[in-house]
């Protein structure tokens, strides 16, 4: 990792009242990811995979921009604690990715209910990934992506998976 530039981090959590780790888990493998009544609501996509507990979606536009551009995989694995989700993020059609690699989410059962820790190139996630979110050189879009655009897809994607559970 010593020809990376300095990892950007990003770590948020998300509570699911009443519900149970489990039950986020079965929304994220068996809910359509894209579309209406989906995971990430009305997003642009070229293709998304079949239910199960791993997944992936081509093309995905998390803004109207085509520049904002991946290939998303999800692969959920049980651990002692939970389930932990790898998400891995891609961008095949470019020369040079301004955003590729993994990071996770870590599903637990807290006190009021179902619990989403989201770790991105933190010491949790590195200790779980493959390959840390990153890319080559500065980007404008990649820090877009860390200074606030992920944080709105994410609170609209736990909305919506809020609303898949009840």
């Amino acid at each position: 990792m010593n020809d990376l530039p300095r990892l950007r981090t990003l770590s948020q959590t998300f509570t699911f009242a009443g519900a149970h780790a489990d039950d986020v888990a079965r929304v994220l493998a068996e809910a359509p990811l894209v579309g209406p009544n989906s995971v990430f609501g009305n997003k642009k996509v070229t293709s998304a995979g079949s239910p199960g507990t791993v997944r992936r979606m081509e093309g995905f536009e998390p803004a109207p921009v085509p520049l904002l551009r991946f290939d998303v995989g999800f692969r959920q694995e049980r651990t002692d604690t939970g389930v932990q989700v790898i998400v891995d993020f891609s961008q095949p059609g470019r020369k040079r990715p301004y955003l590729t690699g993994q990071f996770v989410w870590l599903l637990s059962d807290g006190g009021v209910g179902a619990i989403l820790d989201e770790e991105i190139n933190t010491p949790a996630a590195l200790g779980i990934v493959d390959r840390p979110l990153h890319g080559r050189r500065f980007s404008a879009r990649r820090w877009l992506f860390f200074a606030g655009g992920h944080r709105r897809l994410m609170a609209e994607a736990t909305t919506n998976m809020r609303a898949l559970l009840d």
